[in-house]
């Protein structure tokens, strides 16, 4: 999946959740969506990466939706 993909089903999900929320609120959304992406993306490729003489928890989308 991509990570636009993955950017728009959470977009979708945040903007929902935040309808009822003061427009000042509602326009932050794609930035956190953004922010929340790229942590994902540098624990997931970055200098986190599991190797066979340094494993640890691996990361997945299920992480990213415990922030919401």
């Amino acid at each position: 999946m991509s990570y636009e993909a993955i950017g728009i089903i959470y977009t979708t999900i945040l903007q929902a959740f935040l309808s009822t929320f003061s427009s000042d609120i509602r326009d932050c959304v794609s930035k956190v969506i953004e922010v929340q992406l790229e942590v994902y993306d540098q624990v997931l490729n970055g200098p986190m990466k599991p190797t066979p003489s340094k494993s640890h928890y691996t990361f997945n989308l299920r992480d990213i939706s415990k922030i919401f």
